[in-house]
């Protein structure tokens, strides 16, 4: 599996990541929408998706931290915060953001778009 590039800044208290497409896998097999230089920065949610085999297909995986699967879901929670809230219950055909820089205008949650306040600094990093 390939991770996740780190870049400077922050997304509340995690590094922003730099989402890489490992493919199609189980319980990860949903369409993915690119940016112009071919960067993963949405995920359309298909049957029998589990959000943590999502984070998992984008390489969002911090193997220096104690948990490193929890510390990916985390992230990914925090990028979609504005428009999903942090409920990551799955319905198909929900877009979830991959990208730091999309996080106000990409992502829904059942077919509705949330206006939540951007994730803080203050939550603790796993």
């Amino acid at each position: 599996m390939t991770l996740a590039r780190t870049l400077p800044g922050k997304v509340g208290s995690y590094p922003v990541e730099v989402a890489v497409d490992n493919g199609p896998a189980k319980y990860a097999n949903g369409a993915v929408t690119l940016n112009s230089q071919g960067t993963p920065i949405a995920y359309n949610v298909a049957p029998d998706d589990l959000v943590d085999a999502v984070a998992n297909r984008f390489g969002f995986f911090d193997p220096s931290a104690q948990h490193p699967f929890k510390a990916g879901l985390d992230y990914l929670i925090a990028i979609n915060q504005v428009r999903r809230g942090s409920n990551m219950t799955l319905y198909v055909g929900d877009t979830l953001n991959l990208s730091a820089d999309t996080i106000a205008t990409v992502g829904d949650i059942n077919g509705t778009v949330q206006n939540n306040p951007p994730p803080s600094e203050d939550r603790p990093r796993p």
